[in-house]
């Protein structure tokens, strides 16, 4: 109602795109207690991932943590105020995948004049890289954890170290190197946090 030109009758158009992405991981884990005082856990995680550029093939991922109630044990000494102290311990590894098509390299077509013909050719839209990795992040923690006062106040004191490295950054290219690409994604950085 109201519409004044046949355009203005149309049903607006729709479009949508799939990317596909595809892991193949395993995780395999085990987690012991001894006499309800010591506990233990190890894992290992790998994947393998379509984003991943053709000269990387697998990440692992390894984990451990151990975990001791001190307080439960006999030399313990018994204080009225410490209900319970607890030290821990864990270190572990993590990553984030590349973007699903960032080590592809990719080609647009383009029409350039040449003797007053249009003549198509090809030009780099991505570079792509097949060194692409994930980033890793490697982080240790270590602490300890007390109920005091018949449980009423609790106290957690933690101390962590994280490396980051493989970071994912887009270079910048020089535009003497020849391509239309300004920048492509690599493996650059290294980032440290603690605490």
């Amino acid at each position: 109602p109201g519409a004044q030109t046949p355009g203005q009758a149309t049903i607006p158009s729709a479009d949508a795109s799939t990317v596909l992405q595809k892991t193949l991981g395993f995780f395999i884990e085990e987690a012991v207690a001894f006499r309800d005082r010591l506990f233990a856990t190890v894992a290992v995680r790998t994947d393998q991932n379509s984003a991943f550029g053709t000269n990387f093939q697998r990440v692992y991922y390894p984990k451990a943590s151990l975990s001791w109630i001190l307080s439960e044990e006999n030399f313990f000494p018994t204080f009225d105020w410490l209900n319970q102290l607890r030290l821990r311990g864990a270190v572990g590894a993590s990553g984030v995948q590349p973007g699903p098509n960032d080590a592809d390299r990719t080609f647009t077509v383009t029409t350039t004049s040449i003797a007053n013909t249009d003549v198509s050719g090809l030009r780099s839209q991505q570079l792509g890289n097949p060194d692409l990795k994930p980033e890793r992040s490697t982080e240790f923690e270590a602490g300890f954890d007390t109920q005091l006062f018949g449980s009423r106040a609790n106290l957690e004191v933690t101390y962590y170290n994280k490396q980051t490295k493989d970071a994912l950054v887009n270079m910048v290219l020089a535009p003497s190197a020849g391509t239309a690409v300004t920048s492509q994604l690599t493996n650059l950085a290294a980032v440290k946090n603690y605490g």
